[in-house]
């Protein structure tokens, strides 16, 4: 698992898409290599212009030498810190240093290979030095991912337009941008300062459990949305921001990890960074145990094994913990994970699968404890997935990252170790504005569509009280259609 490094993308202000492409990265850059010097920048464009508008006067008047610099091509390589790389990239954008800029992101690209915003910033890159072929090779190979760019509205293209391919090209991209899915809405929960972000499906009791964030409260929510209260923070159990909730129906228990974060409304100055693991039974929500790790944590993402046994990740350190003997206990750590999203276990308990935001899904051989990455077709980016979970053989993504955002389904191969097929089972539907997590229900998959977590500053609170909207639970169908 080579490709597996931890990295922050620092913001640079002249290549918007790089903009959204690092602010999905939650993690400081390591192991930055000195590049060679460079001259100062070029007077910077307008940081008013909007995304993709880069002024045609940009577009050198002669071609810039066919082949990047020598020496930046031997550094390069030596290089594994994004955002440096994004730096330098910036810096070569600015002063129209195509060659050395492409160099750059091919760089970027090997370090992320699922990362869709690298190939479109090369393909610009071709456009500039006014290579047509290698442009349309790298626009098609996102057509081809399902990503939905659009150069069509990006001055850097201008040079490429006006082409039979060009045409197919941009039509491609349009067509993965389209609406598709026979999913729909489900129920939009009331528009109150809850911030929910966990839903869970309890079978013995036919309920679904949705947990606050700002409360630190557990309710049932009826077929139209209604909540009803169902465990609520006391002195015994102290109970946390719910940050997500797993059933275990067999054993009739409710798993629930919790974090006083700056968002959870009832914290106490001595709880503020804490986090922890909460165990409640299923049927009346009694409390009967609360696992803490000590210190500041915050734990991110929850799964319960077939055997009963429970993990939890957390996507600041790169950890997957399992409970044993009544205290969490590391399982797996790695530095060269990015941010650990999402976990799932396998029907058999034998594999556990995380998905990291920037580099896609790995497991973990859980009776060999050897590491294992998921490999499936060329045509396939497994980026940005916020939560996975596993059922009958195949694992449901909700990939928040893609543009467009979608659900995923992966049938694994046999060994588990595989994608033996893919099909998309709701994407870029209206309502998904931030889709997280999720649940099934039955033969439905029910998530949360819309989070309003954006819509809360960094001290928790309410950027604008009204101009929060209802969350919108959604329910995309897991039936596979009949062959004829």
């Amino acid at each position: 698992m080579p490709r597996f490094q931890s990295e922050t993308f620092a913001m640079t202000p002249r290549i918007v898409l790089l903009a959204v492409f690092m602010a999905a990265c939650p993690h400081a850059g390591v192991h930055a290599q000195a590049l060679p010097p460079q001259a100062a920048p070029a007077p910077a464009a307008s940081p008013t212009a909007p995304p993709g508008q880069h002024k045609p006067s940009r577009k050198p008047e002669k071609a810039p030498e066919p082949a990047p610099d020598a020496d930046l091509v031997a550094t390069l390589v030596k290089v594994q810190s994004v955002p440096k790389l994004l730096e330098v990239a910036a810096s070569y954008d600015r002063k129209g240093e195509w060659p050395n800029f492409i160099a750059t992101m091919k760089r970027v690209e090997e370090l992320r290979p699922h990362a869709g915003t690298p190939k479109y910033e090369i393909a610009a890159g071709y456009s500039m030095l006014g290579d047509k072929s290698k442009c349309y090779d790298q626009l098609l190979r996102l057509k081809d991912l399902g990503w939905g760019f659009e150069p069509e509205a990006d001055t850097r293209f201008e040079g490429c337009g006006a082409t039979k391919v060009w045409t197919y090209v941009v039509d491609g991209l349009k067509q993965n941008r389209a609406s598709f899915g026979k999913g729909e809405v489900a129920f939009t929960l009331p528009k109150d300062d809850l911030q929910p972000e966990a839903i869970a499906y309890d079978p013995v009791n036919k309920r679904l459990l949705v947990g606050s964030m700002r409360e630190g409260t557990i309710y049932k929510a009826d077929k139209a949305g209604k909540l009803a209260e169902f465990i609520r923070r006391d002195d015994q159990n102290r109970l946390f921001g719910v940050q997500d909730m797993a059933v275990d129906a067999e054993r009739k228990r409710l798993w629930v990890i919790a974090n006083a974060s700056p968002t959870f409304k009832h914290a106490k100055s001595d709880e503020l960074g804490l986090s922890a693991l909460y165990e409640f039974a299923l049927d009346d929500g009694k409390f009967l145990a609360r696992h803490a790790l000590e210190g500041a944590h915050a734990l991110t993402a929850l799964a319960v094994a077939p055997s009963g046994e429970v993990y939890a990740a957390e996507s600041a350190t790169r950890t997957v913990y399992r409970l044993r003997e009544g205290k969490l206990q590391v399982a797996f750590a790695s530095p060269k994970f990015t941010s650990i999203r999402g976990i799932a276990i396998s029907s058999d308990g034998a594999r556990l699968y995380m998905a990291d935001y920037e580099l896609g899904i790995a497991g973990v051989d859980l009776n060999k404890g050897r590491l294992f990455e998921l490999k499936g077709p060329k045509r396939l980016t497994l980026f940005g997935v916020e939560s996975l979970y596993f059922r009958d053989g195949t694992l449901i993504l909700v990939q928040h990252g893609m543009q467009p955002k979608r659900i995923t389904r992966l049938t694994l191969t046999q060994d588990g170790e595989g994608i033996a097929s893919v099909d998309n089972l709701d994407v870029a539907r209206p309502e998904f504005t931030d889709p997280t997590r999720g649940t099934f229900v039955d033969d439905r998959f029910y998530f949360i569509a819309n989070s309003q977590r954006s819509q809360y500053d960094r001290y928790g609170l309410p950027r604008d009280a009204a101009k929060l909207a209802g969350v919108v639970v959604y329910s995309s169908s897991l039936v596979k259609p009949q062959l004829p």
